[in-house]
């Protein structure tokens, strides 16, 4: 018996001789080596950012010698075929193994980082927030993604985008504002803020006398039905300056004269109502 080992595909020939000179040769065909692992293109779609899910796609699978015998997924699952994919949800890292009749085997691997699924956040509050008779500025700071897609874009109240870290816009009515921010994977995040402390409406009150007829003696002066539609009624100032709180507020004079009652409102709006008296004869 005799024997050879060979490491190449090819014709081999062995030959036998015997003590009389005469010989015969035996030749044999190798094809059945395959040290070549098998190919193939790994992919993924889409490559840009996303909230969704991103598919894996093998293709061009080849074996130039023994054929391919199957791939195994990422998932564990072996599938046949010039052609292989799995839909992902998570990012990470993912193998393809193909493998050929040979027992040659390639591993085809994939970052995937494109994934993001996490709405942006952000901050709004407003200033001022106590009572106002002017604007209110609405401030949405502190804009970020923890997804990894990054901050996109900012819509405003008004229908204006931005796409600064921080965004704000000034109001001049009482009402419910909200801001919508957006990141790259498509991901939205609306705030939403209700305004209620603008009051530019000034207060109300109606003044009269008693009596309003001739007297020798002292007129009355009555501020009645004292009120604020906004933010109410803060104080009174009284024509001889003195400052006082309620729903009505008089003073009692003594000589004719022009006389004035300031009605303030928490806003600081604020309404004057003269009167003027005629009527006192004491001579």
């Amino acid at each position: 018996t005799a024997s050879h080992a060979v490491t190449t595909n090819g014709s081999y020939s062995f030959v036998i001789y015997d003590n009389a000179g005469n010989s015969i040769t035996k030749t044999i065909s190798v094809t059945n080596i395959d040290k070549t692992s098998p190919t193939g293109t790994l992919t993924q779609t889409p490559t840009t950012w996303t909230n969704g899910n991103v598919t894996l796609n093998l293709t061009s699978i080849a074996d130039v010698d023994s054929g391919v015998k199957n791939i195994k997924l990422p998932n564990g699952t072996l599938v046949t075929g010039t052609s292989a994919s799995q839909v992902v949800s998570v990012n990470g890292s993912y193998s393809f193994v193909i493998y050929d009749n040979a027992g040659n085997s390639t591993t085809k691997t994939i970052v995937v980082g494109n994934i993001d699924e996490i709405a942006p956040t952000g901050t709004l509050t407003q200033t001022p927030t106590g009572d106002t008779n002017g604007d209110v500025t609405l401030n949405l700071t502190s804009i970020a993604d923890a997804g990894g897609s990054t901050y996109y874009r900012t819509k405003l109240p008004n229908g204006t985008y931005v796409t600064t870290t921080t965004a704000s816009q000034v109001v001049s009515v009482n009402g419910t504002y909200s801001f919508v921010i957006y990141d790259d994977a498509g991901n939205s995040t609306t705030k939403t803020i209700t305004v209620s402390n603008i009051d530019k409406t000034a207060p109300t009150g109606n003044l009269g006398q008693t009596p309003t007829s001739w007297t020798n003696g002292n007129v009355t002066l009555n501020l009645t039905s004292i009120a604020d539609v906004g933010s109410g009624v803060k104080n009174i100032k009284l024509p001889n300056g003195t400052i006082v709180t309620g729903t009505s507020a008089s003073q009692v004079v003594s000589v004719n004269g022009t006389y004035s009652f300031v009605i303030t409102d928490n806003a600081e709006n604020s309404t004057t109502k003269t009167i003027v008296v005629g009527n006192i004869d004491e001579i």
